[in-house]
């Protein structure tokens, strides 16, 4: 059994069980309605049967026949309701009426209270009962899937392990057995004459050889333990190359960094040379005019000098 086989099984039990406790819960809940519908029904049918309409309190002022039951307010000139003390003992038997009416239906009350208690109080644990069974219920059936579902997982990994081992089996002995057919039939031998080429001594018919002999198998390494040999003594001759080559370039670098260097003392040399030589003209020409200035050119012209220019034909 494969993998996604397995997992697909699984899905389909945890599906399943999903749906149950789903379809179980809806159960649950369908019978908590119909509870409270049977509870409302008791309290709807309880106020019709036990609490009437003409049974409550206000009925006298609600009571269309009202006048119809009631005395007239006098009967005659002689009724001795008309008197004073007749009236007040009417008046205290109307309100101990009152009051033993107001007793009694507060006893009912109390009563009918503490049996709605213990009702709702009976109705609640029951509830509470079920609720720890079904809990239960549900919890012992979790934990029964889950043991079984890791039982089906064992057998399915111990079914999975011995196919595994047969299969390993299987193919050893398959190959054991090809091996021993290629190296033992008749039709697998070689011959060294048949199996030689009548198109070329170097070609083999390959319907009659199955492989190299041990000489020409050492041939072969011998072959290419040379080409190994030539290919080392390529690459070092390569890696020589490479290095002359390098030491020229790193000579001829350092050539040209020296002559730059040279060439860049010469200019110095030469721009020092043009700066002294300039220099020393500069000095020359100062002590030139100052010798013209202040030696030679001392006298200053008058205006005699210059009123002589112009009096001849000269």
């Amino acid at each position: 059994m494969t993998d996604a086989v397995v997992v697909n099984d699984n899905r389909r039990a945890y599906d399943q069980m999903a749906n149950y406790f789903d379809n179980k819960m809806l159960l649950l809940e369908q019978e908590k309605r119909n509870i409270q519908r049977e509870i409302n029904k008791d309290h709807v049918n309880h106020w019709q049967t036990v609490q009437p309409i003409h049974t409550r309190r206000e009925w006298d002022l609600n009571d269309p026949d009202y006048k119809k039951k009631d005395y007239p307010a006098r009967v005659g000139d002689d009724d001795p309701r008309l008197g004073a003390g007749h009236r007040k003992k009417l008046q205290l038997m109307q309100q101990k009426s009152w009051c033993d009416q107001q007793n009694h239906e507060k006893s009912e009350k109390k009563r009918k209270e503490a049996a709605d208690e213990a009702a709702y109080e009976a109705l609640r644990r029951a509830q509470l009962d079920h609720q720890d069974a079904v809990a239960n219920a549900e919890m012992d059936a979790r934990r029964a899937h889950t043991k079984q579902t890791a039982v089906d997982n064992m057998c399915l990994a111990n079914q999975k392990a011995h196919k595994a081992a047969a299969d390993k089996h299987a193919e050893n002995h398959a190959n054991h057995t090809e091996q021993y057919n290629t190296f033992n039939s008749a039709f697998m031998t070689e011959h060294g004459i048949t199996a030689q080429s009548v198109m070329s001594d170097t070609r083999k018919r390959m319907d009659h050889y199955k492989g190299m002999n041990a000489e020409e198998a050492g041939n072969v390494r011998e072959f290419q333990a040379m080409q190994r040999d030539e290919l080392a003594m390529k690459r070092q001759n390569e890696k020589a190359e490479q290095q002359a080559y390098d030491q020229y370039t790193e000579n001829v670098r350092r050539q040209l960094c020296q002559t730059a260097s040279q060439i860049e003392q010469f200019r110095q040399e030469q721009r020092k040379a043009v700066t002294e030589e300039l220099q020393a003209q500069g000095a020359e020409k100062a002590a030139r005019d100052t010798h013209l200035n202040k030696t030679l050119y001392t006298n200053v012209p008058k205006p005699d000098y210059f009123a002589q220019f112009g009096t001849n034909h000269r």
